[in-house]
């Protein structure tokens, strides 16, 4: 054993000890350093993550979370709701608009006739036509059910109610002359 002592204490042999453990010393102060920046990294990351919690816990976060997630999926429905109200409402809507003036009666000047259809998305409507004379002007008002109508239509009410057909095929802008 003291063989062993004496030749720890060789100053050859304690230079190199001392140099190993020195060596150690450094690569554990890198290590400390490396998992100290890890460590930093992570509770920027976790502060991040509990943020809005008034006490930093994870738990008040994800309840909180929860709780938001549940108020949005109650106004998602709301809207949806209100979306399905409003897409019934366009159905029923006037938006297949046409209007075509025309000269009724050949012993009057200008085109002061008209015909007007207006129709929903279900093709159901009325086509309103007034017919402009030297002495009167009449006024007629023709249901229109599924692109039809009972009545007798004239050449102008047919194209106008064609006319208003396309234009809800088109997306609904109204074709006036």
């Amino acid at each position: 054993m003291q063989e062993v002592i004496a030749y720890l204490l060789e100053p050859s042999v304690l230079i190199y000890a001392l140099l190993g453990c020195l060596i150690l010393l450094l690569l554990l102060f890198a290590l400390f350093i490396r998992h100290s920046l890890r460590l930093a990294h992570l509770e920027r990351k976790y502060q991040r993550l509990v943020g809005g919690a008034p006490t930093g816990n994870l738990e008040e976060v994800l309840g909180s979370l929860h709780d938001e997630l549940k108020a949005i999926k109650s106004e998602l429905l709301r809207v949806d709701k209100k979306q399905r109200t409003l897409s019934a409402k366009v159905r029923t809507s006037l938006r297949g608009l046409s209007l075509v003036r025309y000269n009724a009666f050949h012993d009057t000047g200008s085109d002061l006739s008209f015909s007007l259809a207006l129709l929903d998305e279900n093709r159901d409507g009325m086509i309103l036509s007034a017919l402009y004379g030297r002495e009167e002007c009449r006024t007629y008002a023709k249901p229109v059910r599924g692109g039809g109508s009972s009545y007798h239509l004239s050449d102008e009410e047919s194209k106008v109610l064609r006319q208003a057909a396309e234009v809800l095929r088109e997306g609904g802008d109204a074709r006036v002359p």
